[in-house]
């Protein structure tokens, strides 16, 4: 039986106490003396000294860094300093099968030093490595730690400069689109002393666009000076790149802190996080910022637009308020229907968020959006953004929206324009106001998915029956899984979880939806307090037949029927938890033990 779980620990059954014999040592590829600026490359080797075969779980590692992060470094300097950790976002990691090593037998993961902690300083280290391998240590059986000293030497002028000129010449320069990104680690990364920073500059300003990412990790205002005189390159991309990280190093705005969005709404690891708390801003560049970013704004570029967005939205006046608007202009004019369900299908149109961002910033500065519409349909950025303010005015903390607004929910869901639609589902008051529910109801059959999904969170709170059919069409058909659970989630607030079972058990009989159904009918059952799903394995196609029936019989009794018409979840026995396919499924419960009870003996 394959378990597919998330989060480490959170999942692995622990395999155990610290085995014994078990041992650790550093192995390096050559003499532990580094350059400052490379790679500090070494293999954890773990040793099975012991008379028995152990079992070492690495499994949930990874997490979406690209390097194993169970990896626990402790790296001091000669003089007593311990070394920074870096920052990663924790995303979760897949949880496979233990590796088994051999008694006498060893095993082995190269590890990068800096992937773990931040070094930017000559001297002599003392580095300590361990991993919990799934074990259970004690006072009496600590885990194995391997440690190492190695010596790190600060580069001449001449050779860091040497040494940037050969990456630059092998690098890729053209990967705007990666830049600033958590999993984007060109060599350059490691080249974080400021000796390296004239030969970084001189590499950005010739096109290799990676460069920026030692620049970036540099913590002086030196750093950030280059980056400005970078911002004012006649080429483009370079330009786009420079403004990209002169906005990390911008003062907080309004000297409240909000977390950075770059990837699907994650917060961004690494070098942000690091400047967060080093910003090493000089306000004698606001001015040169300033310029570059307006000029920067009125181009086509989704990347060059939108780092122009951020630096006004840090900087700019209230007067920049017009040319943001204007650039959401050309942005909606471009947008199109997203309808493919494999593709992008939540994200506004870039820059739109990154424009409609820097408004609200303007707008904590002192401009105010004029609500007030005469009788012609404002402009489509114009009104993307006062739909979108009225959207984020429902959050804490922030303006109220004057009674005004009202008068763009109407030219907002007829817009010829999705994002626009989209603004003015989300912008609408819970609940929704019944003059406006038939337009939602429509837009439940929208073309754009994303305005599918906006509309589905417009019906919740309403408890209206008019949704209910335009919702169960959709858990029908299914047109992208996210728009399917959501329509799940309304059907169930509006009291209608038996009708939503119903179609789910039909959803059975469809060998592609099998697997899916049985997922959302094995909601509808009340688990054990506190169980947590922990495995699952595939149905053999033979048994799907004989499942689907089970279903059929328990929607036929009356006291189910009962339960889910009062939006209930539904008591199961043991038995007939296995019936309805819980023999492929195991669930644990806080004790420790499985359920069904059967499927652990």
């Amino acid at each position: 039986m394959m378990a597919a779980l998330f989060g480490g620990k959170l999942g692995a059954q622990p395999l155990g106490p610290v085995p014994v014999g078990a041992a650790a040592r550093l192995q390096f590829y050559k003499a532990p003396e580094f350059v400052l600026g490379e790679p500090i490359e070494l293999t954890f080797v773990l040793r099975n000294g012991g008379p028995l075969p152990l079992k070492a779980q690495t499994g949930g590692d990874y997490r979406a860094t690209g390097y194993p992060t169970r990896y626990k470094f402790e790296v001091v300097d000669d003089a007593g300093s311990k070394a920074e950790p870096t920052a990663w976002y924790d995303m979760g990691g897949i949880i496979g099968a233990p590796h088994e090593v051999a008694p006498l037998k060893e095993y082995r993961e190269q590890l990068v030093l800096q992937n773990y902690v931040r070094i930017d300083h000559p001297g002599e280290y003392l580095v300590k490595v361990h991993h919990d391998f799934g074990w259970l240590a004690t006072t009496e059986r600590p885990y194995p730690v391997a440690e190492a000293r190695i010596k790190v030497v600060l580069p001449s002028a001449e050779e860091a400069g040497r040494r940037v000129q050969a990456l630059a010449r092998k690098n890729e320069h053209r990967q705007s689109q990666h830049l600033g990104q958590y999993w984007n680690s060109p060599p350059f990364v490691w080249m974080i002393h400021p000796i390296y920073l004239p030969a970084l500059e001189q590499a950005a300003a010739g096109g290799c666009l990676q460069a920026f990412e030692g620049i970036h990790r540099i913590r002086n205002t030196d750093a950030t000076r280059a980056l400005v005189r970078l911002l004012e390159s006649d080429q483009p991309e370079v330009a786009s790149a420079a403004a990209l990280f002169v906005a990390k190093r911008l003062p907080v705005p309004n000297g409240k802190e909000r977390p950075l969005r770059t990837f699907h709404g994650f917060i961004t690891p690494g070098g942000e996080m690091e400047l967060y708390a080093h910003r090493y801003w000089l306000p004698e560049l606001d001015a040169t910022v300033i310029k570059a970013a307006r000029k920067m704004v009125t181009r086509s570029g989704p990347d060059e637009v939108g780092r122009a967005a951020a630096l006004l939205g840090g900087l700019g006046d209230v007067t920049d308020a017009e040319l943001v608007i204007q650039a959401l202009n050309r942005v909606v004019r471009t947008s199109k229907d997203r309808t493919d369900p494999k593709g992008e299908t939540f994200l506004a149109a870039a820059p739109g968020p990154a424009l409609l961002s820097a408004l609200e910033d303007i707008q904590r500065r002192g401009w105010k959006f004029d609500f007030s519409q005469d009788d012609e349909t404002p402009e489509p950025g114009r009104l993307w953004a006062g739909l979108w303010l009225m959207a984020s005015a429902k959050l804490p903390e922030r303006p109220p929206v004057p009674a005004a607004g009202d008068s763009l929910f109407a030219p907002g869901l007829a817009s010829p324009y999705a994002v626009v639609r989209e603004a003015a589902l989300r912008a609408l008051p819970d609940p929704a106001p019944e003059r406006l529910r038939d337009a939602i109801k429509a837009a439940l059959g929208d073309a754009d998915l994303g305005v599918r999904r906006a509309a589905i969170h417009a019906t919740l709170g309403t408890r209206d029956a008019r949704f209910e059919e335009p919702l169960l069409k959709l858990v029908r058909e299914n047109p992208e899984s996210n728009i399917t659970r959501d329509a799940c989630d309304a059907v169930i607030h509006l009291g209608a979880r038996w009708q939503m079972t119903k179609v789910w058990v039909n959803a059975l009989a469809e060998e592609s939806r099998f697997q899916e159904a049985l997922v959302f009918l094995m909601e509808q059952l009340a688990w054990p307090e506190g169980a947590r799903l922990q495995q699952t394995s595939t149905i053999p196609a033979a048994e799907a037949g004989e499942i689907h029936q089970a279903w059929k019989r328990f929607l036929g009794d009356p006291a189910t029927e009962s339960h889910l018409r009062a939006g209930r979840r539904v008591p199961v026995s043991d038995a007939v938890m296995m019936e309805l396919g819980g023999r492929y499924r195991e669930w644990q419960l806080p004790d420790g033990r499985t359920w069904p009870q059967a499927l652990s003996r």
